[in-house]
């Protein structure tokens, strides 16, 4: 299963070897051979060396050490992608609503977190500053501004439908949406689709194009860190 979840399917020498080690990792017992052979797949710009800079490289998925970097990494990822394929990024936002205690249903959900505000209503200034914050700032990740071109390469974030391939970690490629807008007049996607890269099976879905799937919006209720480390609870709506 782990293997699987990994997507560590292929089986040459140096596969066995990443298995082993990664295997030994989550027990805390790497032996030599580990450490040496995860030495060696360091980035260098020696001749001969692994590198990042390398062309087989390009638009792989990454991990960072902490979600505000991979935000920042994907953010210059757009831009550069959407320069080097002479397009121009165009912003889909989300549809945001303020949560109140009086929303909520259960006598657990009426208990409000420490720290976060109780607002009534949503002024232009607070969701342009809502808008703006990097994924991360919200507790479930999800995007309150979507930048997007046609190639793009992104990476499904919910279990949409798992039967066609539509689940979290799933790498896709942008081939096109439709818009709508929202209640404050802002750009929001209304479906989102996208070519699968790689599927574990081919998809179908009829009127599209082989491993073609649409992504809708999903509305779930999130809670936001503003730059003044003050929080606020919403509920949004955004294709994740």
């Amino acid at each position: 299963i782990l293997r699987k979840n990994m997507r560590q399917q292929a089986n040459s020498t140096d596969d066995d070897k990443l298995r082993k080690a990664l295997e030994n990792m989550r027990y805390k017992d790497c032996i030599p051979e580990d450490i040496q052979f995860l030495r060696s797949r360091i980035t260098s710009l020696k001749l001969g060396k692994a590198s990042i800079c390398d062309e087989n490289f390009r638009n792989v998925a990454i991990i960072t050490a902490r979600n505000v970097q991979k935000d920042e990494i994907n953010r210059l990822g757009c831009i550069k992608f959407a320069n080097e394929t002479n397009q121009k990024l165009i912003d889909f936002y989300s549809e945001d609503s303020l949560k109140t205690n009086d929303e909520t249903g259960s006598k657990a959900n009426k208990k409000w977190k420490k720290g976060v505000h109780r607002l009534t209503t949503m002024s232009g200034s607070l969701q342009n500053v809502v808008w703006g914050l990097p994924h991360s700032s919200s507790d479930r990740h999800i995007a309150g501004k979507l930048s997007l071109c046609i190639g793009l390469p992104v990476m499904i974030k919910s279990n949409a439908a798992t039967e066609l391939c539509m689940t979290n970690g799933q790498e896709a490629t942008v081939v096109g949406w439709q818009s709508c807008l929202g209640n404050s007049n802002q750009l929001m996607l209304d479906t989102l689709f996208v070519q699968l890269t790689n599927p574990p099976s081919e998809v179908q879905i009829d009127g599209l194009p082989k491993n073609v799937v649409p992504l809708t919006c999903t509305s779930n209720n999130i809670t936001c860190t503003l730059p003044d480390d003050s929080k606020i609870q919403i509920s949004r709506s955004q294709v994740e």
